[in-house]
């Protein structure tokens, strides 16, 4: 579908509600993509976090996240690094988690996120649930 910039295994499209069909399709390894696209950034809509993957092997668009975005909502990107602390040399195992989010206006917080399985978590829910992962526990 396209030539990504890095190894992130995810790219954003944002959907405006007033611009039809037509979708913004956002590499995040790309360097200040939140400036190149600040007039999506509060833009009532849809935010697609899609595959690159599965994108890429089906030929069309492959979401694993979308939130929906009101106006006056602020929607956010985020990644979620989650380690096991160690006490010697060694780093313990580590997971990386990549959610989609908005803060509604009356100041609350919704986020999701997929993580390296391919499990869905909600908000804070990341940290324990990759936590336990990380340990296979999960």
């Amino acid at each position: 579908m396209a030539d990504w910039a890095g190894d992130n295994p995810m790219f954003l499209v944002i959907r405006k509600y007033d611009a039809g069909p037509d979708s913004t399709v956002i590499d995040l390894d790309e360097g200040g993509w939140a400036t190149k696209y600040a007039d999506l950034m509060r833009a009532a809509g849809v935010w697609m976090l899609c595959s690159k993957e599965a994108s890429e092997k089906m030929g069309v668009l492959m979401p694993v996240l979308m939130v929906q975005v009101k106006e006056g909502d602020q929607p956010f990107y985020t990644t979620r690094h989650v380690n096991i602390q160690s006490f010697g040399d060694s780093e313990g195992p580590k997971s990386k988690s990549y959610g989609i989010g908005r803060k509604n206006t009356d100041g609350t917080v919704e986020s999701v996120f997929i993580l390296p399985n391919g499990s869905i978590a909600v908000g804070s829910d990341v940290y324990w649930l990759a936590d336990r992962m990380n340990k296979g526990q999960l």
